[in-house]
């Protein structure tokens, strides 16, 4: 598979794993957990367990984590799942996002879908609403999709109806009788897509050239991916049970005073470089130059390294106490919960590189007004930091 594939299945399977971190010290972690059909639960719910099956009401969010996943109620809002097995039969008035290693939609999902598995199948029976954005090793779509379809698999077969455009990445694209597609079949991909007589394309149909890879240069990406993944956990980790007080405190400075965080991030990022210049071109400023700048760079670095701990505890914090219903929980899987989320939206164009920068800004900031505090003479409150309190 495409380099891109690899990385939403890697980012996949982190989080999957961090569902079952959650779930671990979740109240609702059973080994099986049953929703009847008489059962109406009038807010977001989350599971953890062996077997989930869900046939009742949900008027809120479902985050679900476990081996096999059945939906089979309703849902009014959207559903997070993430498993072995993950078979949705029920009705999403919202947006599915999952990842496992086998999907299967055969009910009815109102808006957007953001699906990654080995194996993913939209059956006869199931109508999408929305778009679909899927990675998989093999796809069937035999059900209805209102908005547009695309993906990224080895092997792609259409036989249901697509009401907007395809535009897929695969090495085997086919299009069986009786399927529909009402925009363009845009696809990339060596082979040329088998389209059986009797499909239906309403737009054109196109393929693009497939942008060779070398072979060395994709396993590397994909190494340094992990290994990225791996020194982020080790790092945060680390960090955070040899120095937590600098990392509570610095979480309780982006709580409580996010707007000085901001302008003294922005104003050290901006007045460094110049300042350091101004120095180096006096006379007797050369050496004092040269500590600022380096001083410049300490901080450089400890804003990147650091930002997404400060951050990271926060949201990590926050989500665990939405399914603890509880205010005290673990300083590390706080931490770590939210470092991994935000490595994870991290792929996401633009916004990524948005989220980063912001936080990078905010930590140089918080990091700024600590040492301006002579924080390390008082001594900490260790009750991890939620954003309401």
């Amino acid at each position: 598979m495409r380099i891109k594939v690899r990385i939403i299945l890697l980012t996949s399977l982190i989080l999957l794993l961090l569902f079952g971190l959650i779930g671990a010290v979740s109240a609702q972690n059973k080994d099986t957990i049953t929703i009847s059909s008489d059962k109406m639960i009038d807010d977001d719910y989350f599971a953890a367990g062996n077997n989930i099956t869900m046939r009742g009401t949900i008027s809120g969010d479902f985050f679900a984590a476990g081996n096999d996943i059945w939906i089979q109620g309703n849902l009014q809002r959207d559903l997070f799942a993430a498993g072995r097995n993950i078979y949705m039969e029920g009705r999403i008035n919202q947006s599915l996002r999952a990842a496992g290693e086998t999907i299967n939609v055969n009910g009815n999902v109102a808006g957007n879908a953001l699906v990654a598995s080995r194996y993913l199948s939209f059956a006869g029976g199931s109508v999408t609403g929305g778009n679909v954005l899927a990675a998989a090793e093999k796809m069937l779509i035999d059900g209805k999709i209102s908005g547009n379809f695309r993906g990224a698999a080895d092997t792609v077969t259409i036989s249901g109806v697509i009401d907007r455009n395809v535009i897929i990445d695969a090495k085997h694209v086919t299009v069986l009788k009786g399927a529909r597609i009402g925009g363009d079949l845009i696809y990339r991909s060596s082979a040329q897509a088998d389209i059986e007589q009797g499909a239906i394309i309403g737009g054109s149909v196109k393929q693009l050239p497939v942008v060779p890879e070398k072979t060395e240069a994709s396993q590397n990406r994909t190494t340094q991916e992990i290994i990225g993944w791996i020194s982020l956990l080790i790092f945060t980790g680390v960090f955070t049970l040899f120095f937590p007080c600098p990392i509570i405190q610095g979480a309780e400075i982006l709580k409580t005073q996010p707007w000085k965080s901001l302008l003294l991030g922005l104003a050290v990022l901006i007045t460094g470089p110049i300042l350091a210049v101004v120095l180096f071109i006096t006379v007797i400023g050369g050496y004092t130059g040269g500590a600022v700048l380096f001083g410049y760079g300490l901080f450089i670095i400890a804003g990147a390294f650091l930002g997404k701990i400060f951050a990271g505890l926060l949201l990590g914090a926050y989500i665990l106490r939405l399914i603890n219903k509880s205010t005290q929980t673990s300083l590390m899987i706080s931490a770590l919960t939210g470092v991994v989320l935000i490595k994870a939206v991290s792929y996401v164009p633009f916004l990524g590189g948005l989220v980063n920068f912001l936080i990078f800004i905010f930590a140089m900031g918080a990091l700024i007004y600590l040492a301006g505090q002579a924080w390390l003479t008082k001594r900490p409150d260790f009750k991890i930091p939620y954003p309401n309190q």
